[in-house]
């Protein structure tokens, strides 16, 4: 008992400061520092990641968790899910393909879902760290038996060579000594896994070629549950990032439907037309361009045969919906963010940086692999409260930049555009970092009045418009 509330001090003692140093640290990284502080903050993070997976790791280790479980009952697809998520930014990073697929009605497992998670991170990061070209790719069966759920994590990577395969599971047991010193790692993370997997009741091990890649597989047994529905119509899923620079008419005749659709693209760079009736869709899409048009299915048809309408359709279905005769692809409604963003994937072509009417590249309200990484790096809860003092202050930056102007104190406005640009370039808010900067040099360099007034309602503008994407992706914001 002393132990265990030992290590249930100490972990927070640890994690509370270290959470609180990373995400400084994240915000500091983003800023526009010189080159020599910003190398200085990159090797903060390093430091302090590090420093946090071996806390994590250790604490897992010697912890004794038997009879402490709250949950004994997890879905299997939805904690791959969660860990997918959390690791996309990593495979954008490596510019490796991340993808995730699951048998349909998969059971749940009799584990706890922080447990499963735990598990299945640790073999998935170290899929991303052997790897570095090719996928990563984390696939669940149910086993031969019948009796458990198989998690399969396959790797393109350089194997496991055969002289270290005995000890890998083992504590401080990196195996290739050089790429752990490359890497930093101290050897814990499969010991983690198997530990973990092992108090659950399952069984874990991998196969490996070198130089062929690798896969680490464990199997839990079955709840008795029954499947969820989500992982009843399971398939195949890709994570996808979100895209950028399309312009995309939408015509739906279900508001809510497509205001859902628009929230998932909108705050990325993507220039959003709504039609008000199938005969304004018909007109905007024969003399505009788009990449894309999202439309309901008894509208599909109609817009398909129209002259001059060259821009692929994608139909989304409703209850009770029949798909088109004619359409490049069919989702069904509920559609989630990952399907959406395959689909214009697949429709649309490369296409270059949306320009305004002035000329410049339009910028996407928020950064989404920016997000990704600080909701990593610092956790959701911490990140809303982040984003919450961030709204405030820029509710006041813009109001006194805004006031500024009015009055025609330039040389004020000016160090009040620089301050937006610290506080929003480190949350990786593009837009009105830009729109800021813009005003900045523009007062610098002594434009009209008329000139200065425009830019500096343009960031006030981009402020709403960030506002809005960051409400719409963490609502606790609000």
């Amino acid at each position: 008992m002393a132990k265990s509330s030992f290590i249930a001090n100490i972990s927070h003692e640890f994690r509370t400061p270290l959470n609180a140093l990373l995400g400084m640290a994240q915000l500091l990284e983003r800023a526009e520092l010189p080159k020599q502080q910003s190398d200085h903050v990159k090797v903060m993070l390093q430091a302090g990641r590090g420093l946090q997976t071996l806390i994590d790791d250790v604490i897992a280790l010697t912890r004794d968790d038997d009879g402490q479980l709250e949950d004994e009952d997890c879905d299997p697809l939805q904690a791959a899910r969660a860990v997918a998520r959390l690791l996309q930014p990593r495979a954008w990073e490596k510019r490796l393909h991340l993808t995730l697929s699951a048998a349909s009605a998969l059971p749940r497992v009799a584990a706890d879902p922080r447990k499963v998670r735990q598990a299945l991170l640790k073999l998935t990061d170290n899929a991303f760290k052997f790897t570095d070209r090719g996928l990563v790719d984390i696939r669940l069966d149910v086993s031969e038996d019948g009796q458990g759920v198989r998690f399969c994590v396959s790797d393109t990577g350089q194997g496991v060579a055969p002289n270290v395969a005995h000890h890998l599971f083992s504590p401080f047991s990196p195996g290739d000594v050089s790429y752990t010193r490359k890497e930093q790692g101290a050897g814990l993370g499969l010991a983690v896994a198997k530990r973990v997997i092992e108090q659950a009741g399952g069984t874990i091990g991998f196969e490996s070629k070198p130089g062929e890649g690798a896969q680490f597989f464990f199997t839990l047994p079955v709840s008795g549950v029954a499947p969820s529905a989500a992982a009843a119509r399971s398939d195949v899923e890709s994570l996808q990032t979100a895209p950028g620079n399309l312009s995309l008419l939408f015509f739906l005749r279900t508001a809510s439907v497509g205001e859902a659709l628009v929230h998932l693209v909108e705050p990325f760079g993507n220039n959003v037309a709504r039609a008000t009736s199938i005969a304004n869709a018909v007109e905007r899409a024969s003399k505009e361009h788009f990449d894309a048009i999202i439309t309901g299915a008894g509208d599909a048809d109609m817009l398909a045969a129209a002259p001059g309408v060259k821009a692929p359709l994608i139909t989304v279905l409703l209850r009770g919906d029949r798909a088109p005769a004619a359409t490049d692809t069919v989702l069904r409604w509920p559609v989630e963010a990952d399907q959406f963003y395959q689909a214009l994937d697949q429709v649309c072509a490369p296409h270059p940086a949306l320009l305004n009417e002035n000329g410049t590249e339009i910028a996407a309200a928020i950064d989404p692999v920016a997000f990704s990484t600080l909701e990593k790096s610092v956790g959701v809860k911490t990140l809303v409260e982040i984003l919450q003092c961030y709204i405030v202050t820029a509710e006041q930056l813009t109001n006194a930049l805004s006031e500024a102007c009015s009055e025609e104190k330039w040389d004020d406005a000016g160090r009040l555009a620089h301050d937006i640009v610290g506080v929003a370039g480190g949350l990786g808010l593009m837009a009105i970092t830009q729109a800021a900067r813009n005003f900045a040099n523009a007062a610098r360099t002594g434009e009209n009045r008329h000139e200065l007034c425009n830019a500096a309602q343009l960031v006030v503008g981009e402020h709403v418009r960030a506002r809005q994407a960051l409400i719409h992706l963490y609502p606790d914001v609000a």
